[in-house]
């Protein structure tokens, strides 16, 4: 995950909510195998 892209947004210590919100936030960006999958 690029500095510029989660930290600056969330914060270099995101918990797993602020992860999986920064991820629903930006689709295919960073996203787990089991967000991926349908």
């Amino acid at each position: 995950m690029a500095p510029e892209a989660g930290e600056s947004c969330i914060g270099p210590v995101a918990g797993p909510v602020e992860r999986r919100t920064f991820v629903a936030l930006q689709p295919g960006f960073g996203a787990p195998a089991e967000d991926q999958v349908g």
